[in-house]
């Protein structure tokens, strides 16, 4: 019996939907998802040391996905790493002070995870990366929850995650409930799930870029927009910003006139929300020592030229967990220049160039590699590390040898029609 298109339709996509049910490597990338944004505040204590539970769920996916042969070494990668271990371990050694063996551990195992590499079909890419986009929706309706609340009940009487959780389950050192200055009772929205608001800041804007760049819908990239305006932290609109031309010049013309909509209605609601003003006030504060931004964007590079007074410090560093953040959010470069040398700040730089230049999504790529090394102290925060490496770094496509590759750097025709209306994916070179 003959079926019908519409039929034919159905049974191909039920036909889909029953693949990925079955499909474990899309499951365990999808858990991981789930741990990097809803369970980021939470930390197993380990005697006196907090470990992050997205690191540990990290650990056991990629695990899951070694045994199930879905990840390869790359040795590109593998060069840098090693050359960059090998390096730090050569500093700590001969620097003959005593160093943190927790913190030095914790450098390694954040970062050997970057070794891996996943290659997926084109399709496959834009599911694993919707995972992530829906998880946002979540986090973006938590700050309109969090927004209204405080609009209803009074400044400062927004719901958080952490008065129902026992302090020993959260990862210290953070501020979960950061006004928008000191003084002012308005509390930037975290998402309640988020460690503070620049976090949910740079992940919204991820979801934005990743909108833009292949799914192309405008409700979300309207919602993405107005949650990240929101949230009022500079992270996120700096890293729109630095996204934008690489947006607008791998785009075609409807693509680029829905970015540039996009664009204009978020400016007319900042401006009309006030959000504008509080934004630009945020900017402001770098002249004040005392003030979040210039603990970010403009101490560190004082302290490191005050730690390289000492001519041996440019060689060793002062040894890992001995530089005093008191004061100053340690850019990751500035940091591991002044625990472990220069060289090994100079390799670790390329490292990350070599793991992110070769991204799928460039401009979601550059603009990661920007505000995660010049706007904070980074380098130990596993969230932050682990977003760049799901986002970024681990997946790479897979183009088959039937696929050809047009002018453009993108699919054929072909690959684009498997897609839908979803956008053709770019490819990895």
């Amino acid at each position: 019996m003959m079926l019908t298109q519409a039929e034919q339709t159905t049974f191909a996509h039920t036909t889909r939907q029953v693949a990925v049910l079955r499909d474990l490597s899309y499951w365990v990338f999808a858990f991981q998802i789930f741990s990097l944004v809803f369970l980021q505040k939470f930390a197993l204590p380990v005697g006196k040391l907090p470990i992050s539970v997205p690191m540990i769920t990290l650990y056991v996916c990629l695990a899951v996905l070694v045994l199930k042969s879905q990840l390869y070494i790359s040795p590109l990668r593998l060069t840098a790493v090693g050359l960059l271990f090998a390096v730090t371990l050569v500093t700590q050694i001969t620097i003959r002070k005593p160093i943190s063996a927790p913190s030095f551990l914790q450098f390694l195992l954040l970062y050997l995870p970057f070794l891996f590499v996943w290659r997926v079909s084109g399709e496959k890419y834009l599911k694993l990366m919707g995972v992530f986009q829906n998880a946002m929706i979540i986090a973006g309706a938590m700050v309109f929850v969090q927004l209204a609340s405080q609009m209803v009940l009074g400044l400062g009487n927004a719901p958080n995650l952490e008065i129902f959780v026992p302090h020993k389950f959260l990862l210290p050192g953070y501020n979960y409930a950061a006004p928008i200055t000191w003084g002012q009772k308005f509390v930037r929205p975290n998402g309640f799930f988020l460690l503070e608001p620049s976090f949910v800041s740079s992940f919204l804007a991820s979801a934005l870029i990743i909108e833009l760049l292949f799914f192309h819908r405008l409700w979300r990239i309207i919602y993405y927009a107005a949650a990240l305006l929101g949230v009022v932290a500079a992270t996120g609109i700096v890293m729109t910003l630095i996204a934008a031309p690489l947006l607008l010049a791998r785009r075609n013309f409807r693509a680029a006139a829905v970015t540039g909509f996009a664009g204009i209605i978020g400016a007319i609601a900042a401006l009309a929300t006030g959000a504008a003003d509080l934004l630009l006030g945020r900017f402001s504060e770098l002249g004040s020592p005392r003030s979040s931004a210039f603990q970010r964007l403009i101490a560190p590079l004082l302290y490191l030229r005050d730690v390289y007074v000492d001519p041996s410090k440019v060689l060793t560093g002062v040894g890992a967990g001995n530089s005093n953040e008191v004061g100053v959010s340690l850019w990751p470069v500035a940091k591991v220049m002044i625990e472990y040398g220069a060289l090994s700040g100079i390799i670790f730089m390329i490292f990350l160039a070599i793991c992110m230049g070769r991204s799928v999504n460039k401009p979601l790529a550059l603009a990661l590699f920007i505000t995660y090394n010049f706007t904070g102290g980074f380098l130990l925060v596993p969230i932050t590390v682990i977003q760049i490496l799901l986002l970024a770094c681990l997946l790479q496509i897979s183009v088959p040898q039937t696929f050809a590759r047009g002018a453009a750097g993108r699919f054929s025709p072909v690959d684009q029609r498997r897609q839908g209306n979803r956008g053709a994916v770019p490819s990895p070179g």
